[in-house]
């Protein structure tokens, strides 16, 4: 998808791919005129579209304190105010003053992502930019002050910040509240991954033609040419050049420490009420953990689980200690957990290029010269709108 929009923006882009299908995340967003919404209709698959995205509601039950349960729209009418204190706190005055704060000036930076630029757009893209990074520090202290609203959510805030891919001590809130208003407005969706891939393909190989190559899994060492003019990769003796290399198969400089499992349930063991997608916090030792679940057949659903730990937490263990004896009713605690270990790397990077100079731009992007490095968004468990606003910023009109 990547690369059909790169094609629209005017790249000749060359693409190399893995033929294997991989879990995709679940899709964290969706508002129209926001980057992930935009994202999927300019590539030709929109969000609306039943064949291709499942959306979830509700959208995911937080396991803290109090149990939360997030993005129930078709039940906020009839809920009590008891239920609403208990479920969704603070969310009316979550939805009236941090929705219009968190999404406006994105929508605004969208504007100038969204047609070629000539004199006039140039000079607006300048301005929508300026105000973009004025109105997302203005946000980043208005959070770190934590709003009233927001004090009932800061256990979750926490639990989620590893899986979004954000650094433990990182104090830009921003990311982690505005994934916080998706879920509680039911903006999440599964993609359906056998449907959806092999219909990219088909666009690919259509619109792209001969540029399209299947890697063979021989990785590719990646070099600058002199003065950053250019890029080149090679492997097993043959090499190409490029101008401009858009990397999206590894984790960066800074490793995730993500620990992955798949887990394959009963149907008939989970109770109906409950989401397919849960949040632990953090207990006993035992890190928060993450579980996304996917039918598979009638009789069977297939659970990623997904682990952030920290040096400080202990390694022992198994995920499912920290469910509640209501969820597993009646699996054991010891059931077999499949380890999902990370794809071997497509680039290596040569030692010849400085190790101090890459540019790291929080959370997900690096980049050097002719060379930006996006986070694979198949590690994390969420593709979110700040991930796709990183692509459109790399890939701007040529």
């Amino acid at each position: 998808m990547a690369a059909l929009l790169a094609e629209k923006r005017g790249y000749e882009p060359v693409i190399l791919h893995e033929e294997e299908p991989v879990m995709c995340p679940s899709l964290l967003g969706g508002l129209p005129g926001l980057p992930l919404n935009y994202f999927l209709d300019a590539a030709g698959f929109p969000l609306e579209d039943p064949r291709f995205y499942h959306s979830l509601s509700p959208s995911m039950v937080f396991l803290g304190e109090r149990w939360q349960l997030l993005g129930v729209p078709e039940l906020r009418s009839g809920f009590s105010e008891l239920e609403r204190v208990r479920w969704m706190p603070g969310f009316p005055a979550i939805q009236e003053s941090l929705i219009p704060e968190l999404f406006s000036g994105m929508k605004q930076e969208m504007s100038r992502f969204q047609f070629p630029p000539d004199f006039t757009t140039k000079l607006f893209s300048w301005w929508h930019r300026y105000r973009f990074r004025r109105h997302e520090r203005g946000l980043r202290s208005l959070l770190a002050s934590q709003p009233p609203p927001l004090e009932e959510w800061l256990s979750f805030l926490e639990a989620m910040k590893p899986f979004l891919g954000l650094f433990a001590d990182s104090r830009n809130s921003v990311f982690s509240v505005r994934s916080l208003v998706a879920l509680l407005n039911g903006w999440t969706s599964y993609p359906n991954e056998p449907l959806l891939y092999r219909e990219v393909l088909k666009v690919v190989h259509k619109n792209l033609k001969k540029s399209v190559r299947e890697w063979g899994g021989s990785p590719f060492t990646v070099r600058m040419e002199g003065r950053r003019k250019g890029v080149f990769i090679e492997s097993q003796g043959k090499g190409e050049r490029f101008d401009f290399l858009l990397d999206l198969s590894g984790e960066n400089e800074v490793p995730l420490g993500i620990d992955r499992w798949e887990w394959r349930v009963p149907e008939s063991l989970i109770p109906d009420v409950w989401p397919l997608q849960f949040l632990t916090p953090s207990r006993n030792g035992i890190p928060s953990v993450l579980f996304q679940g996917r039918s598979v057949g009638e009789k069977e659903i297939r659970y990623q689980v997904t682990v952030r730990r920290s040096g400080e937490e202990k390694k022992g263990g198994s995920p499912l200690m920290n469910l509640e004896p209501l969820l597993l009713r009646g699996i054991p605690r010891s059931a077999v957990l499949r380890e999902l270990t990370p794809p071997d790397p497509i680039l290596v990077y040569s030692d010849e290029l400085p190790k101090n100079g890459w540019r790291i731009r929080e959370p997900y992007l690096m980049t050097m010269g002719p060379i930006q490095r996006i986070l694979d968004p198949t590690r994390l468990p969420f593709l979110t709108d700040d991930w796709i606003r990183q692509l459109f910023y790399v890939l701007k009109f040529r």
